[in-house]
């Protein structure tokens, strides 16, 4: 029996591609609805890996004055801020004899790269809310991590829905994209998830030994920049039970539902841009059913669910609702 191994297909696990010479279908069961990955507008950083940018903190005090008696002088004050970007790698490995099994090594090289390209897309998806660069050094800061308080500067961009149960929340996230938030990525480097094919590699084994392998790397480099956070707002609290019950906050009946808030952090965003939303599948079928119970007296039920849009992109306001699987159900209560 080939030696089982953690980074390269054994014999067995390759030969699973094939039926009567033939390469079988793949049914992708841990791909992930991920769509912010596709929306965000990207910047060459403007300072090697990281992008440097002036944030303003004070306005220039303006006063009543007089004929006569001059007016004081002031400035504006600002401060400035730095961004650092994240590397995304990994690399495929396939030992070159074992590749001419079946006889369509591209084939199934291919699937590969796809199950590779998916896994990048969940771990930056994953980072979008959750990064926390104070926690770990290889991070950028995320949503989440950004607006984490009801109280402080920020605040006016968290609105709660009154969950309390602990690690039992969720969010619904209004991203304004454009000069205020975009991705960045290390000057010099190229935007965007790349595969390059390194062709054919001599590996040293453990035990000394060489093996001729074919080799792929995956690469991404993602970073995240927040010039202005009035551009974001975070309605949190959200919790799953209730969403899923249609109780408590989460009623049709009740003024703290996630339709309510999110109406109420749309007001919040006055600068120009492209908004987005970004909920999981609780919220996202929370707010179908909000809508089915609101229109109870539809002439059909399809007419009701789907007044905010059809299943494949809801809209609130005419702002799109994206269904994001890396937001989880499991968020600690902000306070």
């Amino acid at each position: 029996m080939a030696a089982v191994s953690t980074t390269r297909k054994n014999l067995i696990e390759w030969s699973q591609h094939f039926h009567r010479g033939k390469v079988l279908p793949e049914v992708a069961l841990l791909a992930q609805e991920n769509q912010a990955v596709m929306d965000i507008p990207w910047r060459q950083c403007n300072d090697g890996t990281t992008h440097l940018y002036n944030l303003q903190t004070f306005l220039p005090t303006v006063s009543k004055t007089m004929y006569g008696e001059g007016t004081p002088e002031s400035k504006s004050q600002k401060a400035q801020e730095r961004e650092t970007c994240t590397m995304l790698s990994g690399f495929s490995t396939v030992e070159e004899e074992l590749c001419k099994v079946g006889g369509q090594m591209g084939v199934v090289r291919a699937t590969e790269d796809a199950n590779f390209a998916e896994a990048m897309k969940q771990a930056f998806a994953q980072m979008l809310p959750y990064a926390n660069r104070a926690t770990n050094v290889k991070d950028f800061y995320g949503w989440a991590t950004r607006f984490n308080a009801l109280t402080g500067t920020k605040a006016k961009n968290v609105i709660s829905c009154g969950g309390a149960s602990a690690n039992a929340q969720t969010s619904a996230y209004l991203v304004n994209w454009g000069a205020d938030v975009y991705g960045i990525f290390p000057e010099g480097t190229t935007a965007g998830y790349q595969k390059d094919d390194l062709g054919r590699q001599v590996k040293t084994l453990a035990n000394g030994n060489q093996l001729v392998v074919r080799q792929t790397r995956h690469l991404w480099h993602v970073g995240l920049v927040v010039e202005a956070w009035t551009s974001i707002v975070r309605v949190c609290n959200i919790e799953a039970a209730h969403a899923l019950a249609l109780s408590n906050n989460q009623a049709p009946t009740s003024f703290n539902n996630v339709l309510h808030k999110m109406i109420q952090a749309r007001l919040r965003i006055r600068r120009p841009g492209t908004k987005v939303w970004y909920v999981n599948d609780t919220v996202y079928g929370l707010l179908m059913r909000i809508a089915l119970e609101k229109s109870n007296a539809a002439v059909t039920v399809q007419a009701a669910i789907t007044q905010f849009g059809n299943f494949d992109e809801l809209r609130i306001l005419g702002i799109p609702v994206r269904r994001m699987d890396q937001i989880l159900d499991t968020e600690a209560v902000v306070a």
